[in-house]
């Protein structure tokens, strides 16, 4: 072979700055992409569940049974005054307490697969 010939095989293998830019693009795009389906997937572990209780209001005045409604992650062990109570898909729940008169807490806890909690006090008055 001539240097010619030699010259044009280097020329069509080498990797030039134009080849190379595209491809760590298009490399790191999936590499970040990969990175936040980790921490999307991760996020129950690092951050626990979330909840929020809607219904009763802290320092409310009820009559008769007490409704408790919220939502919560999916998929949560989920306890209203050490009772076990439930959530549907879309991780809302609601529940009837019936309450004798007088002041008291009802506490809200969650508890995800990995052992993390969230817990929410409320402090009512039953009449």
């Amino acid at each position: 072979m001539g240097k010619f010939e030699d010259f044009h095989i280097m020329k069509e293998t080498a990797v030039t700055p134009r080849r190379r830019v595209p491809f760590f693009m298009i490399v790191n795009f999936f590499i970040l992409l990969l990175i936040g389906y980790f921490v999307f997937q991760a996020s129950d572990f690092l951050f626990g569940p979330q909840l929020f209780v809607e219904y009763p209001i802290n320092g409310e005045t009820v009559v008769g049974n007490v409704f408790i409604s919220g939502k919560t992650d999916p998929n949560t062990r989920l306890t209203i005054n050490g009772f076990e109570a439930y959530s549907d898909d879309d991780g809302f729940f609601s529940e009837n307490l019936p309450l004798t008169k007088g002041y008291h807490d009802i506490i809200v806890e969650v508890r995800n697969r990995f052992q993390k909690e969230a817990r929410v006090t409320r402090a009512i008055v039953v009449k």
